[in-house]
């Protein structure tokens, strides 16, 4: 799945190797957005790493992550990825300007992972510092389900069932 528009000037597409690197880094790198993030700060070679390991995840489990495009800009990326025991976790990172397109993106994710990619369920990892950013969770249908200590940080975790 390569391309999937959500709007006329919206759209989530794969991320082209060698091409964003430098986009995605204008949008993740931003102090607003680091804050929001599990972690302490982001790199251009960071941004690489999170585009090639997107497109292997595409060929090993033929599900994964996009390039949220705007207007023909990288707003941020967003997708599916591999947490644990067959758990997908449903991810949207976005550039502080484009935050009012968290609920949007929420709504496509969900409807891809039940009608074109058949998840029975799926999971969103929450860091502790983004406890407000669960509302949002809450609002698409997501339940608290605990939470799990990951890299030496305590995440909180939310399910939601598709069937």
């Amino acid at each position: 799945m390569e391309r999937v528009a959500i709007s006329n000037d919206f759209c989530l597409r794969k991320f082209v190797k060698n091409r964003d690197e430098e986009e995605l880094f204008q949008v993740l790198g931003q102090a607003k957005v680091v804050r929001h993030m599990a972690s302490q700060g982001i790199s251009k070679s960071d941004c690489g790493v999170i585009i090639n390991e997107s497109l292997e995840h595409w060929k090993k489990h033929k599900v994964g992550s996009w390039a949220i495009e705007k207007n023909g800009i990288i707003a941020g990326w967003a997708g599916f990825k591999l947490w644990r025991k067959n758990e997908f976790e449903l991810l949207i990172v976005l550039g502080s300007e484009y935050w009012g397109l968290g609920k949007s993106i929420y709504t496509v994710l969900i409807a891809l992972a039940k009608d074109e990619f058949n998840f029975e369920s799926l999971v969103v990892v929450l860091p502790d510092t983004r406890k407000s950013y669960s509302y949002i969770v809450k609002k698409a249908g997501f339940e608290h389900v605990g939470s799990e200590l990951f890299n030496g940080e305590t995440f909180q975790k939310f399910s939601l069932n598709l069937n």
